[in-house]
This record gives C-alpha cells, structure tokens and sequence, in this order.
C-alpha cells in the first residue's frame, strides 16, 4: 500500500447513527461492507468453491474485494486452481477487516477433498497469514503482518517455500516443507481459504446502546441529548469518544508536525497504516458542507482517503439537514487554510483483541431497567476521572417537553430529534435480534414489534414537526403534545419489554 498514489479505506457512507460525529464516525468505520481486499496475479485462472458463504465477491482485475452480504455468522471465501509440478503463488493481502483475532488467510496445496483442507485448523501442507504472524501448521514465524502483507508460496517437485514481503519486491524466506508423498501421486491444486471471523458487533449494539443522557448546561460542547455508549472506555472527557470496537489515539497537531515534514505526510501515512483521521475543519471551504462559501464554520471531519494524482482527500462530514456526506477535499485547502484546532483523532478498527463475547440478557434487562427508571448507567461502567452532571433515562423525553430551557433545545436542534427517531429504530432491531436468537416467544414479538412500529411513526412526526419550526411554522405547542406522547409510548413499551423478557 505503501507506494501506491490513491489509497480509499472502506467506509459505509449512510451510517445507522447520524445525529452525532462521535457515533456517526465510528460507525461508518465499523459498518462498511468490506471485508478483505486481496490482490491475486492471473486471477482468470482460478474458480470460486461454493464453501465461499454469506459473502459477496467484487473482482476488478486482479483485486478481489469480499463484502459481507449477511450481518452475523462466519463469512469466509474460498478460490482454487489447477497447480503444476513446479509453481508460484503471490498474494497481497491489502485489506483484511479486523472482527476477531481468529481471522485468517490460508495459501495451501491440496490433492484430497478440498473440504477436508478448509475445516482443517492447520492445513496440511500450506502457509498461514493471521493477526500474529505467519505460521506453517504449528509453528509460528513473529512478522508483523500489519506491515508484512505480501505472501509468496513457491513450488517445486518435492517441497514448497514460504516468503513474507512488505512491499512484493524484496522477499524474506520464512521456511520450507516437503510436500507429502501421498500429494505427488495425484492431481495438486492450490488453494486460498479466507476467513473472516465472528462478527461480535451486532452483539455489542444490542447490550449496550440503549440509554439517553440529557445535559442542560451543555457541557458536551453543544451536544444536549445523547447516547449514552456503555460501557465506556474513554479517558479523554472533554470529547467523550468511546473506544469499543475500535482503537483511538489522540494527537495534537504540532506533535504531528515534530514527527513529519508536512501535515500532508502525516494524514497519507496514517491512511497508509489503515488508520482513519478526524480533524477540525473551516467548513466555508468544504464543498457539499452547509456553511460551504456562507460562513466560516469549524467541525470535524472524517479523513478515509486520499489521490495524489488528483490531490484530494476523501473526506466525510456532515451536509445539509444532518446527514453525513462524502466529498474530495483539495490538498490546497489544507495547506492555505489549515486545520482548526490542534487536536486530531486517530480512528482504528480493532476490537483489541475481544473474544469469546456472548449476548448478556441480564446486562439487556438491566439497562432497559435503568432507561425506564432514570437510574444512571454510569456508576457501573464508567472510568471517567471527572464527574458529569448529567440526566439519565427516559423522563428526559418528558422534561424536554415541559421545561421551558428543555423545550426550547428540542424545537430547534434536529439532532435531538434525529436521536428520537434513532433510538426508536434500534429499540426495533433490539426487538428483532432478540427473537431471532430466541429470547423472545411469536406472540410477545409480535406485540413489541407493533408498539415499536408506533413509537418509530410518532418520532418521525415529532422529526417533521421540528423541521417545519425550523422554517418559522411555529409548531412547539404540537411538539410539546407529540413529546408527551412518545414518552407515554416509550414507557407503556419498555414495561412491556421487560416483562416479556422475564419471562424467558
């Protein structure tokens, strides 16, 4: 990746949360479809096995693109071809998602069944590429696969090579195996077995992402009502970024400046690295963006690419009404203009390392419990070194309708409703994904599922009504009304949850 002039991480451009950039970010990084990027010579000359599973192949060229098609299970590809006595294989694994440290990309021969070989922890005669190194059955060879991403199996008669390189020219020789003789009495084939792990997050979503938080002194630099993303993992309070799933450092820009000659070598190294960068902007300058040429506006936005041959960044940010946008980003902006604030956040996927998670239906109900009853979910999780004064649970949604401070923030700040209605929506998968894992019977699914229904069409009203506020319609009479309703919906439905969880 190093040496190439146009270098676009995966990145899912309409995440499911878009009312804030310390969700919306990281969620377009958790979100995206891509799986591996995997570039192959001579591709044309090898065949898709029907073990590839939940998965769906894009191929341009030689670069083989997975994406996964459905959420859940354990997607993984599988491609073979015709191997001669004496033979070469180069891969460069561009871009492999990191799910769970079981991922894996296997480069064997094989002459039996080929689905003997792929359920077969150690492949009989091949070469390995995981998250710790490269290993060869059970011996393990320590290079650094974030940066050793080109594999190279050489063939010959007897016995097979394995090479490591970081950038497909000077190669470093791992080791060497004789090919079984039971192998040369028959037709050998090559194999690539890619695997692509568990995927833990929809899990984590389900256990975690229910609690709202209110801040009337708005100390969350503007941000009123929010998620509250247990647990949290954060040490950095004044930005309140939360770190599952996902590693996150925290630069400052004459820190990066010390280390790289420009700002533009530093953003293309980290993109390089796979790390996605997060920096303050003066919106006046950035097309697609709402204050674009109206007024200078500074927020952050979301680094994920870069062209050398065109001199742009890509770039996502959030647009009119809200809704995050993608766009190219000039590199002269960056050197006319500048960033706008020193401090810069380092994006990663990584779920450092999390296995064997498990949905929690008690940690479920707890947090349902503590929404429903206003008990604050952050004395159990949180390791933050400075105290918040702030609200929890669901009668935010009432004293956001009857206190006059309250109502004023919610009639003419549309993140407040565009988190109604996200919330609404995710309470609706919640539903969903306990059902289809068994937690809850047909006919309580089915009861949920319609009040949820409700509840996401009263939070659209109440959306479209603080839109028509924020064209002089002066609806806060009917938002107030609508407010009242949706919390009498909420609460009549999560009693309900509970109970039906109870059960079980």
């Amino acid at each position: 990746m190093e040496n190439e002039d146009r270098i676009v991480l995966p990145l899912n451009k309409t995440p499911s949360i878009r009312t804030s950039i310390h969700y919306a970010y990281p969620l377009a990084i958790i979100e995206s479809k891509e799986l591996g990027i995997i570039k192959i010579d001579n591709y044309y000359n090898w065949m898709w096995n029907e073990k590839t599973e939940d998965t769906s192949i894009h191929i341009d060229e030689n670069t083989i693109k997975v994406l996964e098609e459905v959420s859940g299970g354990k997607p993984e590809a599988v491609l073979w071809r015709h191997c001669n006595r004496e033979d070469e294989i180069v891969i460069n694994i561009d871009y492999l998602k990191t799910r769970d440290p079981s991922r894996y990309v296997d480069v064997f021969l094989f002459a039996d069944d080929l689905y003997t070989q792929i359920n077969q922890e150690d492949k009989t005669c091949g070469v390995r590429w995981n998250p710790y190194g490269f290993f060869i059955e059970k011996n393990m060879y320590a290079y650094d696969t974030k940066i050793y991403k080109y594999l190279k199996l050489s063939i010959e008669a007897d016995c097979f090579m394995a090479y490591a390189s970081k950038d497909g020219i000077e190669w470093k020789y791992i080791d060497r195996k004789e090919i079984p003789s039971l192998y040369k009495a028959k037709t050998m084939r090559l194999g690539i077995h890619m695997n692509f792990g568990k995927d833990y997050y929809k899990i984590w979503r389900s256990m975690n992402f229910i609690q709202l938080i209110y801040n009337s002194d708005s100390i969350y630099k503007g941000i009123i009502v929010d998620y509250y993303f247990s647990p949290r993992k954060n040490y950095h309070n004044c930005y309140n970024y939360y770190n599952n799933y996902l590693d996150i450092h925290y630069d400052l820009l004459y820190d990066a400046l010390d280390c790289f000659n420009s700002l533009h070598e530093y953003i293309r190294w980290n993109i390089r690295h796979l790390y996605y960068l997060e920096m303050c902007l003066d919106e006046f300058y950035v097309t697609e963006r709402e204050q674009y040429n109206k007024s200078h506006y500074n927020h952050y936005n979301l680094f994920y690419g870069y062209d050398n041959k065109k001199r742009v960044y890509y770039i996502m940010g959030y647009g009119v009404g809200s809704i995050p946008v993608v766009s190219e980003l000039p590199y002269d902006i960056i050197n006319q203009y500048g960033i706008t604030s020193e401090k810069i956040i380092r994006y990663r996927y990584n779920m450092n390392e999390v296995t064997g998670l498990k949905l929690n239906i008690d940690a479920i109900k707890t947090g349902l419990y503590e929404l429903l009853n206003d008990v604050d979910s952050s004395e159990k999780v949180a390791n933050l070194m400075t105290e918040e004064k702030v609200q929890y649970g669901l009668s935010i949604i009432k004293q956001l309708a009857c206190d006059e401070v309250g109502k004023k923030f919610v009639c003419v700040d549309r993140r407040i409703a565009f988190l109604f209605t996200e919330h609404s929506r995710l309470m609706s998968e919640r539903v969903d994904f306990l059902y289809e894992n068994g937690y809850l019977s047909k006919d309580d699914y089915f009861m949920l599922d319609e009040k949820c229904a409700d509840i996401n069409k009263q939070t659209t009203l109440i959306l479209r009504l603080v839109i028509r506020n924020a064209l002089r319609k002066k609806e806060d009479n009917k938002i107030e009304s609508y407010l009242m309703d949706y919390y009498e919906k909420e609460k009549d439905f999560l009693k309900l949850f509970l109970k039906c969880l109870d059960k079980g």
